[in-house]
């Protein structure tokens, strides 16, 4: 069995169905998440846990809640490492867009807590011999913008990263010229690039505002597949 982590890229009901509905368009097609197309591409059933909004250390809190057991496969579709999240007084999870504590919110911050997260759901998966992937969607949560990375990072393997981890699935399969290697483009954040609002812009997200459209989906559905097939035939 498949299971997914993630946000509201990765959930089954997106920006892209709201959008129809609101505006009484019927698709050409029958909308799917990305996740689905996977499995359907994969031949391997699978259950999504993908919370919109969520942040990555509410990953955690997904996975442990969900009924996944040995000899399954889990995939992490990482978000923004600016999220945060925290237990209220009756005991219930809440996502915030961002650190309240701006003393908090800066690049070595994000970087410990994503690191923290990869190693928890990584020995999490590990200790229950379940097979765990990793991928940044639509942003890099080790990036090369700062100078030193926390050195819990040198404890996951760069082996369960489905893309490099300093790299994300916008990068290279939404606009790889315009996040080119040499490109200060590299440094944006995802409203950058969807404020230019160029061919791909289009061609992959619009008419959502910030999130893929079926095209999208199916891209990175594509590359996904393509990689969790090179990482499971390694592993036969």
């Amino acid at each position: 069995m498949l299971y997914f982590f993630g946000d509201s890229w990765s959930s089954e009901i997106g920006e892209l169905e709201t959008w129809h509905r609101v505006n009484q368009v019927a698709p050409n097609e029958p909308l799917k998440s990305f996740p689905y197309m996977i499995s359907a591409d994969t031949g391997i059933p699978y259950k999504n846990f993908s919370v919109p909004g969520s942040s990555q250390q509410s990953m955690i809190h997904q996975l442990i809640n969900s009924e996944i057991s040995t000899g399954d496969t889990a995939i992490f579709c990482f978000t923004a490492s600016s999220r945060r999240c925290f237990y209220n007084g009756s005991g219930d999870l809440v996502n915030l867009d961002v650190d309240k504590h701006k003393e908090a919110l800066n690049e070595y911050q994000d970087s410990w807590l994503s690191a923290l997260t990869c190693f928890t759901l990584y020995n999490f998966c590990v200790n229950k011999k379940i097979d765990p992937w990793f991928v940044n969607v639509f942003e890099v949560c080790y990036h090369n913008r700062i100078d030193k990375h926390h050195a819990l990072w040198k404890e996951i393997p760069d082996s369960v990263w489905l893309l490099p981890k300093d790299t994300c699935l916008v990068h290279t399969e939404f606009d790889p010229e315009y996040y080119a290697p040499d490109s200060k483009n590299l440094v944006a954040n995802l409203y950058n690039w969807l404020n230019t609002n160029n061919e791909n812009v289009y061609r992959y997200i619009r008419p959502c505002q910030d999130h893929p459209n079926l095209n999208g989906r199916k891209k990175i559905a594509q590359r996904i597949t393509l990689e969790l097939k090179k990482k499971m035939k390694e592993l036969q």
